[in-house]
């Protein structure tokens, strides 16, 4: 367990807003969502549970999309290199991410 931060602040090129899910696919229940905390990118931070799945989708403000980078934080510090993602379709407006807290 232990405080768990996901956040687009270091590069988006939309207004991003994410919402943070764990639960079961047939009954997820959100437990946290942000838009807007660093200019139009957001950051959402919880307490994470261990041997949980947290589900994360970043999407966009009023339908819109476009690339973004996904940092990932512990209260211990950075868990990794930030990614970068790239939607694969145009159209494509939201992306989900799987973090399971060992």
């Amino acid at each position: 367990g232990g405080q768990l931060t996901v956040s687009t602040c270091f590069g988006a090129d939309y207004d991003t807003y994410i919402s943070v899910f764990e639960g079961s696919c047939s009954d997820l229940s959100c437990i946290g969502h942000n838009d807007d905390t660093c200019g139009f990118s957001s950051s959402v931070t919880w307490e994470s549970k261990r041997r949980t799945e947290y589900l994360v989708l970043v999407h966009g403000y009023n339908g819109t999309s476009g690339g973004f980078g996904l940092e990932v934080t512990t209260d211990r510090g950075f868990c990794g290199k930030p990614e970068e993602f790239t939607p694969f379709r145009e159209w494509f407006c939201s992306v989900f991410f799987g973090i399971f807290v060992d």
